[in-house]
């Protein structure tokens, strides 16, 4: 049982449940920042490549390895065939050519969105740039993406800029779902302090389009609750990941 989910089933008053949901969220932000920041010194590979590299080793599409980050932005940089195989090579649970579908997409959205170019942003310059790559996905088929791999790459570069943290256009960025979600936002409902969709209660991946559809309904739910307890909604929903940790 983590800090949240002790102090939350010992507190009762609701304002006070939410107060805990965004400070404890802070917190896991600051401390993912420091991982990723560490990280991200050690291999400079630009901020798109580095977090699509990442996410792809969170989803373990791809395996943590000092050479697979320099090998995927690689070919997020060139698009070139020829630099897939190299990072090929560095594919896990899914195996190669489900990482070599995931790697097309992302570099296909890192051009057509403007992500790959990313240096200097502000919250609403990331905030457009998943916009449009959510239009692009509406639109034309990318394959080996689901919702959360989607979005995740997005957040990340989020999470690594702490300037961006107290910005009010950050709550509209899609953040990614999961089971721990699921289950913290089946918390609050129960609890009475949401209403949330019966789907988002659900540890499914219901493909990308559809997938994109409960983000949407998620954001929803976190601006509202970022409002009532004047919390950013990123710290609101990884407060609600925390509360829906398996205990």
């Amino acid at each position: 049982m983590n800090t949240l989910q002790q102090s939350w089933f010992t507190t009762a008053a609701a304002d006070q449940k939410l107060t805990l949901l965004g400070a404890e969220g802070r917190r896991f932000v600051v401390r993912r920042n420091r991982e990723m920041a560490e990280k991200y010194r050690m291999y400079r590979t630009g901020l798109w490549p580095f977090c699509v590299a990442e996410a792809l080793v969170e989803s373990t599409h791809a395996r943590d390895a000092g050479a697979w980050y320099p090998a995927a932005a690689q070919f997020l940089k060139t698009g070139k065939r020829a630099d897939l195989t190299p990072a090929r090579g560095h594919s896990s649970s899914f195996g190669a050519d489900a990482l070599q579908r995931a790697l097309i997409s992302f570099q296909t959205i890192g051009e057509f969105t403007g992500a790959a170019g990313l240096g200097a942003y502000d919250a609403a310059r990331l905030v457009d740039a998943q916009t449009r790559a959510v239009q692009y996905a509406m639109k034309q088929p990318l394959t080996g993406l689901g919702a959360w791999l989607f979005c995740a790459p997005f957040e990340l570069m989020a999470l690594l800029k702490p300037s961006l943290w107290e910005s009010a256009a950050l709550n509209d960025l899609l953040l990614p779902l999961g089971s721990a979600l699921a289950r913290g936002y089946g918390i609050l409902r129960k609890e009475g302090l949401v209403d949330v969709d019966e789907e988002l209660l659900r540890d499914t991946e219901p493909g990308i389009r559809n997938g994109i559809t409960l983000l949407y309904i998620a954001r929803g739910c976190d601006q509202k609750l970022a409002a009532r307890s004047g919390a950013r909604a990123l710290f609101i929903h990884h407060g609600i990941q925390l509360l829906g940790q398996a205990r």
